[in-house]
Order: C-alpha cells, then structure tokens, then sequence
C-alpha cells in the first residue's frame, strides 16, 4: 500500500517535469489518488467497516512485560 502511495506522488513529480501541467497541480492531483488508496485501504480491505467505527474509542489491553519492556509514562 506504501508503495502504491508513493508511486502516485513520484508520478505527479515526473508528470510535472515531463509534461507542460505545473508540478504542484500533478502532484496534488495524484495526491487525491494517494488519498484514495488510503480510504480503499481502510474501509474496503481494512478494519473499518463505517465512518462511526473511528469514534469508538478503543479498549486498552494490558501486555506481558516480555512484549512491552519498557515502563509506561504513567
């Protein structure tokens, strides 16, 4: 998924230098293609079923100290 993210960016820099569209209109044009990888990422093959599933606040799990060696700032 990074790597498509990125790919798309460097895209809009190459299509900004080879072609006559500005660099800043391609690369947040393919910028709005980055963004929506990242919402495909979420909410179709994701853990994110509905824009509510982001509000609920999420259950703190204690973890042995053999996963998790260093104190916490509590």
């Amino acid at each position: 998924m990074l790597g498509g993210i990125g790919t798309s960016l460097g895209i809009g820099v190459l299509i900004g230098d080879v072609t006559s569209i500005p660099s800043p209109v391609a690369i947040v044009g393919l910028g709005a293609v980055a963004i929506g990888l990242i919402a495909h990422a979420l909410f179709l093959n994701g853990p994110v079923g509905d824009i509510d599933d982001l509000t609920e606040e999420v259950a703190i799990v204690e973890v042995p100290m053999v996963l998790s060696p260093m104190e916490s700032a509590d």
